[in-house]
């Protein structure tokens, strides 16, 4: 029986690998999950996969007088860093974790022995590295799972006013000169994609991808695509053509399914969130929050979240003629998210890709989800509250 792990490293990359893994495990294979984050969704997602009855495996401690000394230095590395600012330290905390992450990772695949790898995401902030380089020592390919869309230009705005990614200072521009492919000029700003630590732990570890400014480059051997859309959209960017496999995704199937009875499920959510039928609805991916970031976000309206959210919401509830339903970002809760309720939204318990092809109108900023509603025909209101001027659905008719 082929045994697949799948290795998520976000709250926001489970639900397209799950539905996938469901659909193997009907075909007589074996999925696996790790959950390589810390977060109350990482317990909820295992609790679905255990009713699912797929396995969830813990990557494994490491032991020994060694390996627990090591730890030691890394957080005593990291929190002299963070006191005094010296990026040296930085790195030494940076390779240790990782290099940590790298007898893990290999522990898990030795006890497991794979036959094929998935992942959501290959990202240089993220120890995805350390995966796809212990896959390939130990026979093992890799698929990417294409489920957001992004050319990189939005951890450049995210990062342009964090000085922890300038290119500032002897150190820094040397690390630049030596490692080129680690700098984006944006907006008359040199900015690196990771903090110079890491840049240089990742650099010595081979663990680096290929162009790490570019969303999931990656050493993966294939990297599936949603449409030909997203294969044209990735290539333009710079992935290799070669790399990419139109397959569809899961989420193409649960919204063809949801748009062939939009009327009767439109009406049984209205039942269950309390909300008057037969009325249109206005969809809304609510933004998290992004005002927190090092540096802020001086080009946004709102200093505060709060703000930002109490105008995001009675402007959608002033539309007086629809029913106004919140889908929530994957790592918020419905608990949490309860609370956006009081300005007479509703929030669905349902993903995202349940609820587009009810809807009427979709109100969004700068989301990944936009493309589901342009590929349901509904019309898209993208609002760059963060100002963060990505490209991805300019000129598209009906956003």
């Amino acid at each position: 029986m082929p045994r697949i792990l799948f290795a998520v490293h976000t709250s926001t990359a489970f639900v397209e690998p799950f539905r996938l893994a469901k659909l193997l495990a009907a075909e007589g294979m074996e999925p696996v999950f790790t959950f390589a984050f810390d977060h109350w969704t990482a317990d909820s997602f295992t609790q679905e996969c255990g009713s699912a009855g797929i396995s969830v495996v813990k990557l494994p401690e490491l032991t020994g007088a060694w390996n627990r000394l090591l730890a030691k230095l890394k957080w005593l590395a990291l929190g002299t860093h963070r006191r005094w600012g010296w990026w040296g330290l930085h790195f030494l905390a940076e390779f240790l974790d990782l290099r940590a992450s790298l007898l893990r990772v290999r522990a898990t695949f030795d006890a497991l022995r794979p036959d094929l790898l998935v992942m959501s995401i290959d990202l240089a902030g993220y120890d995805t590295g350390a995966y796809v380089k212990v896959a390939h020592q130990r026979g093992c390919k890799v698929l990417l799972i294409s489920s957001m869309m992004s050319i990189g230009l939005d951890q450049a705005e995210v990062y342009y006013n964090n000085p922890d990614y300038h290119v500032r200072g002897h150190p820094r521009r040397w690390l630049a000169r030596a490692f080129p492919h680690w700098v984006f000029r944006h907006r008359g700003r040199d900015i690196l994609r990771c903090p110079p630590g890491r840049v240089l732990a990742m650099e010595l570890l081979r663990i680096a991808p290929p162009t790490p400014w570019l969303f999931n480059s990656s050493w993966a051997e294939a990297f599936n695509m949603e449409s030909d859309a997203m294969l044209e959209y990735y290539a333009t960017a710079g992935i290799p053509r070669t790399q990419m496999v139109v397959t569809g995704s899961t989420s193409d199937d649960v919204m063809a399914a949801a748009r062939a009875e939009a009327v009767e499920r439109r009406e049984t959510l209205y039942r269950s969130l309390g909300l008057p039928a037969g009325r249109p609805m206005l969809l809304t991916a609510l933004p998290p929050d992004f005002l927190d970031q090092p540096g802020g976000r001086p080009e946004c309206d709102f200093r505060e979240y709060e703000a930002l959210v109490d105008f995001w919401m009675k402007t959608c509830c002033s539309i007086s003629s629809h029913n106004v339903v919140i889908a929530l970002h994957p790592s918020v809760s419905l608990a949490e998210g309860a609370k956006f309720e009081r300005y007479g939204a509703r929030v669905a318990p349902l993903n995202t890709a349940d609820l587009v092809p009810l809807c009427d109108i979709f109100v969004a900023s700068i989301s990944s989800t936009i493309r589901w509603a342009i590929a349901c025909g509904t019309p898209v209101v993208n609002y760059d509250i963060y100002r963060y001027r990505y490209t991805d659905f300019i000129g598209i008719a009906g956003v």
